[in-house]
């Protein structure tokens, strides 16, 4: 199994900032397993002080699995399905690492197949920004209404505009291969994202929502829609959805359809086998994780490939 390095942007903010949303998860992981005790869960740890330049981080996904399969040969050639039990206190899990670099929001994430997906760990940093932002609010309104004797309602108002920014952020996509796409396409046809769960909105399908395993929404475009702006779109739907992955089907100069993986066109930093990268931090501990190979490695990537990660980006 292949391990893959790929890039990120989270949009620098003032009020509340990256740093107010990194040192809050610093002082108090992410924790969703009471949240998912039928399933397991995620904890997502950071670390803003081991590193000058960079904010590092660890998200863990538990298993609820408590036994694994294994195929053993014997010695007459025979082969075996052979189940095992868990330590009681162990569980399964998978793991991912990544670094943002403070200056700027620019970070790696390092993914293989079944872990959490760029999305996944995304959507739990929303929901913290989410929660900091409220409580950024809620300190701001009461400063108000101390110090300048104003109403609640206007003291909200005013706290509610000062804390306006919002948390975004998007994948970094390799423009040379999107270039190449559109340099041999006419138009884009549909896309189609793939999500692990129903969101069943009718009663015809609520009883089906236990049981999918995957469950494709996929949208038709109109034939008039101008390309560029289109895949802008694509991109952003993708990056702000719960989809595990998505493609695009578009129609080349010749009217043959042609099928694109979004994942493919995302610029990637590094592969490596999963079986060398979990020798190298066999035995980690959790509360050391800044110093881990992993990231290490990131953070190596990073000043080497510095043309991508010195860019300048706006504050909102």
């Amino acid at each position: 199994m292949k391990v893959r390095i790929m890039g990120f942007t989270i949009d620098p903010t003032k009020k509340p900032s990256l740093n107010d949303l990194m040192t809050n998860i610093e002082a108090d992981f992410i924790d969703t397993n009471n949240e998912n005790e039928k399933r397991g869960g995620r904890l997502l740890f950071v670390d803003t002080d081991s590193y000058n330049d960079y904010y590092v981080g660890l998200v863990i996904t538990a298993k609820d699995a408590k036994t694994y399969c294994q195929l053993k040969q014997d010695a007459d050639g025979s082969m075996k399905l052979v189940v095992s039990d868990l330590d009681p206190d162990s569980s399964l899990m998978e793991f991912n690492f990544f670094i943002v670099k403070k200056d700027n929001g620019i970070g790696l994430y390092q993914y293989y197949h079944q872990s959490c997906s760029m999305n996944g760990t995304m959507k739990l940093l929303n929901q913290r920004f989410n929660i900091v932002h409220r409580q950024k609010v809620e300190e701001a309104k009461e400063l108000y209404i101390k110090t300048e004797n104003l109403s609640k309602k206007k003291a909200t108002t005013k706290a509610n505009a000062e804390n306006h920014d919002r948390f975004k952020w998007q994948m970094l996509v390799s423009e040379e291969k999107l270039s190449k796409i559109l340099a041999h396409m006419k138009r884009i046809k549909a896309l189609e994202l793939n999500f692990s769960t129903l969101e069943a909105e009718t009663d015809e399908f609520r009883g089906l929502k236990d049981h999918v395993v995957k469950n494709t929404q996929r949208f038709l475009f109109s034939q008039q829609s101008k390309f560029r702006d289109l895949v802008k779109n694509v991109m952003t739907c993708v990056n702000n959805s719960d989809a595990d992955s998505g493609r695009v089907i578009a129609i080349d100069i010749n009217d043959n359809e042609q099928t694109f993986n979004i994942s493919e066109n995302l610029d990637i930093f590094g592969v490596y086998d999963f079986d060398d990268i979990t020798k190298k931090i066999d035995s980690l501990n959790i509360d050391d994780f800044a110093s881990s190979w992993m990231i290490e490695e990131l953070i190596n990537i990073c000043e080497e490939r510095s043309e991508y990660f010195k860019a300048k980006l706006k504050v909102k």
